[in-house]
């Protein structure tokens, strides 16, 4: 495991108790889910990443198949302005639930910039059964 993977784990297991997520007795981790052709290219998903770093460092055993998939949007988010509408409509109808969720989803994220992608991710996996969803990300962007 590299530095940088351990570190995280160390910070998730030393500050586990502070998170909102905290009281849930299960929850499912799902990593944002990027563009077929986007993951194609970068060759990995640095959200799977920091989701694997979680359901470590939280020992979460269990099902790691995903709960949503993501068709491709117009533009790349990080292409476009930090105008929230634009944002919002690039990305509207691009998740798709996989299946039904029966408990709290926790959603990662690498960086949140205007909330549109995470805010549409989870509002399908709410509308596929999820009573809660809670979003983990390590930067916000301006």
């Amino acid at each position: 495991m590299t530095a940088v993977g351990a570190d995280l784990e160390s910070y998730l297991r030393d500050w586990s108790a502070s998170f909102p997520w905290a009281g849930e007795t299960t929850i499912a981790i799902q990593p944002m889910p990027l563009a077929p052709g986007r993951e194609r290219h970068r060759g990995f998903n640095q959200a799977a990443w920091i989701a694997e770093r979680m359901r470590v460092a939280w020992n979460i055993p269990g099902n790691r198949s995903a709960l949503l998939a993501r068709r491709p949007s117009t533009f790349a988010q990080a292409d476009l302005t930090h105008d929230g509408r634009l944002r919002q409509a690039n990305i509207s109808g691009t998740f798709v639930a996989t299946r039904r969720v029966v408990g709290p989803v926790l959603l990662v994220d690498d960086v949140v910039t205007t909330g549109s992608t995470a805010g549409e991710a989870a509002q399908i996996l709410m509308q596929a059964g999820a009573p809660r969803v809670y979003l983990a990300t390590l930067a916000v962007g301006k």
